[in-house]
């Protein structure tokens, strides 16, 4: 069987809105509250499909949550004690309330500027986990690139992709 590498504890965890290296990512520090830091990737990291059709069946067994399992399991994350799986497993993806940065959400998204990100040096769309139904459709939330939200988002288009971890401190 192979070894099992856990990465070693982050170091000191920034202040808020600042990024620091970690198991090969640069992440944003996103929240803090109750010893915990939530934090996300400070760019985002490719484009994905949401799920493999335009039927929005849930977060859990979607194409999305598969891409942060895989980050899981490929850096070790899945191992360490000190990241915690806060319901989504130990990486996911922010929700749109998350995102929203208001009252339950991370503080550091308060604005539209501050949602804002990029890949490959261009800010570029990218998904929440937060599905949307109308009508007989069903959408997924998405952060435009101007930091504005949609909720008409094709679940099998590809945007962005920007995971979350959060880091017991």
């Amino acid at each position: 069987a192979p070894e099992v590498i856990v990465p070693e504890y982050p170091g000191t965890i920034p202040a808020l809105g600042k990024t620091f290296s970690f198991v090969g990512y640069t992440w944003l520090v996103a929240h803090k509250e109750n010893g915990v830091a939530y934090c996300v990737t400070n760019n985002i990291l490719k484009n994905v499909q949401w799920s493999y059709n335009d039927q929005v069946t849930g977060y859990f067994g979607s194409n999305i949550q598969i891409e942060c399992q895989k980050i899981s399991i490929s850096t070790g994350i899945q191992y360490a004690d000190y990241v915690l799986d806060v319901g989504a497993g130990k990486v996911f993806i922010p929700s749109y309330n998350q995102m929203l940065g208001e009252r339950y959400g991370f503080s550091w998204f308060n604005s539209e500027a501050r949602r804002k990100a990029k890949l490959n040096g261009s800010t570029e769309y990218y998904w929440t986990s937060s599905g949307y139904q109308e009508n007989q459709y069903s959408y997924v939330w998405y952060v435009r690139s101007d930091g504005v939200f949609s909720n008409y988002g094709n679940a099998s288009i590809s945007i962005g992709f920007r995971p979350c971890i959060a880091i017991k401190y």
